[in-house]
């Protein structure tokens, strides 16, 4: 089974070079991102079903991380990401 399931925890990745916090959520699954209305913030979805996979947050350190939160379908513990 590919895709994440209710109870795996967002798998963190911070490139500080670039800025970009790549969120992975499940196993690795085939997937096409979107940009669901927020510019530079772009959600991951499983070809064929269209769950969620993850996201990719461009400019990440530069983000208000509230706002973030409420545009994220999902949880993230951003304390865990290491700038």
């Amino acid at each position: 089974m590919f895709g994440p399931k209710a109870k795996d925890k967002p798998v963190l990745n911070y490139d500080r070079e670039h800025d970009v916090l790549y969120i992975s959520l499940g196993r690795p699954a085939p997937s096409y991102s979107d940009e669901d209305g927020v510019r530079g913030v772009l959600i991951r979805r499983a070809i064929g079903t269209g769950e969620i996979t993850g996201a990719t947050i461009i400019d990440y350190s530069k983000r208000d991380k509230k706002q973030l939160q409420k545009v994220l379908p999902f949880r993230v513990n951003q304390k865990e990401v290491n700038l």
